[in-house]
């Protein structure tokens, strides 16, 4: 009898441990909620297109970016981010006005 409410405790300790260890995902909501970061930053790519030029988005990426990488991790993050650098990157250089030096693209 003494023995059972030991491995009770460690049935309870393994279950904690497996609710908080985060290589437990389940992978279908991990695939989900890249998705939907994907989805998002989409859309507002066609937001920012829809927009007059002088509408700044880029706090709204970066939302994206954070809440992305604090649900799923640091490398789907990193997807998202490279993604909306990119758009953002090819929106300042390429449809933003003529007249706005090379060196303010980069620093931005």
């Amino acid at each position: 009898m003494r023995f059972a409410g030991w491995n009770f405790a460690l049935r309870q300790l393994g279950t904690l441990r497996s609710f908080i260890s985060p290589n437990q995902q389940s992978q279908r909501a991990t695939k989900g909620l890249i998705a939907a970061g994907l989805l998002y930053t989409a859309l507002l790519v066609v937001g920012a297109l829809a927009a007059p030029k002088a509408m700044n988005f880029d706090w709204f990426f970066l939302c994206g970016c954070a809440l992305i990488g604090w649900a799923v991790g640091a490398r789907a993050a990193l997807g998202i981010v490279l993604a909306s650098a990119g758009f953002l990157f090819c929106h300042d250089a390429f449809l933003g006005p003529p007249a706005r030096p090379t060196w303010i693209i980069y620093w931005n």
